[in-house]
């Protein structure tokens, strides 16, 4: 009996230690690289928060990333998918205003780049934030690289 114990006990160790191996790091890194189509591993997440598991898997995250100064400032630079500041009336409007002026909201910054991306069923242009203004639920994602503190901001929204 007093094996059995054991081995229940082992087993019952061993499961708990794969479960929290399997949690990992809970900041969302590597899928923030994928949607924003830039290599973040170099930078520090400074804030994270989730909302997503609602209905429908509805909720918004945010991320505030710090990085070594001009640590992926060039790569911003020089990708077709950021642009440079202020961000179209849209594409503000949706980012930083719809939520409020608490985070998930992005927040104001003078010199940098945004990125701007529909994730809609409905989109047709991925890239058109007028068009998302334009529904009665969001699903996107938008960033800011504020170029004076070297930190990155992102939200990604699903209503």
């Amino acid at each position: 009996m007093r094996k059995t114990c054991r081995y229940g006990a082992a087993l019952l160790a061993a499961l708990l230690l794969l479960c929290a191996a399997g949690c990992g790091d809970t900041s969302g890194v590597p899928s923030i690289s994928k949607l924003l189509r830039l290599d973040v591993s170099g930078g520090t997440v400074t804030a994270f928060q989730d909302s997503h598991g609602g209905f429908q898997n509805d909720g918004a995250a945010y991320w505030a990333i710090r990085f070594p100064e001009d640590g992926i400032r060039q790569t911003i630079q020089e990708s077709s998918v950021w642009h440079s500041l202020p961000m179209t009336p849209a594409v503000e409007r949706l980012a930083c205003h719809l939520l409020g002026k608490q985070p998930p909201s992005l927040p104001a910054v003078e010199r940098g780049w945004y990125f701007f991306y529909d994730r809609h069923s409905q989109s047709s242009d991925p890239w058109d934030a007028p068009a998302a203004l334009a529904r009665y639920s969001y699903n996107f994602t938008a960033a800011v690289y504020d170029a004076d503190t070297d930190t990155l901001y992102c939200v990604v929204l699903d209503t």
